[in-house]
């Protein structure tokens, strides 16, 4: 049967949850929307949103049906209150770490790829970029001279006084 003191403690749990799941749907986006487009940032905190509403609503569930005594009173219903509030703030506080290590990610994915294509660019020389776009001139054979010739240098701190005056 259900008892006074477990349905308190659901409809309790449940409404903390309920409230903290919701800002935590409606804040996410604005936080990913930095890094991924508008729609992704929306998929991607609604996924993470119905995630916890559900590991958090079976938490609460547990320590609802947990049974503390014969006689459970107002101490008994606190006390499971105050798991629920202490959960709770560890089930937020590890869906923020996730939502920022995918934003961390999505960071660094952007950059390499701009740095990909800012070398893509740099690396095709202006006369091949011009004989790539037009179509009419006939393509001319690669000779040894048209390569790039790579110069290797020492790095600053493999550098010593000898090889300083050796340069």
């Amino acid at each position: 049967m259900l008892s006074g003191p477990y349905l308190v403690v659901l409809f309790i749990g449940a409404v903390v949850v309920i409230v903290d799941g919701q800002l935590i749907l409606r804040n996410s986006p604005t936080y990913l929307a930095e890094v991924y487009r508008a729609g992704s940032a929306r998929r991607i905190s609604m996924l993470v949103g119905v995630f916890f509403h559900l590991v958090m609503l079976g938490v609460v569930a547990i320590v609802a049906s947990i049974g503390l005594g014969p006689n459970p009173g107002v101490q008994s219903v606190m006390a499971r209150v105050g798991v629920i509030l202490l959960l709770t703030a560890l089930g937020h506080a590890a869906t923020m770490s996730i939502l920022s290590r995918m934003r961390q990610e999505q960071e660094g994915t952007d950059l390499a790829e701009a740095q990909v294509a800012a070398q893509r660019s740099s690396s095709q020389a202006p006369d091949e970029r011009a004989e790539s776009e037009s179509d009419t001139s006939p393509a001319k054979p690669r000779t040894s001279t048209d390569a790039p010739v790579e110069v290797e240098r020492s790095s600053p701190r493999h550098e010593t006084p000898a090889s300083r005056d050796a340069l």
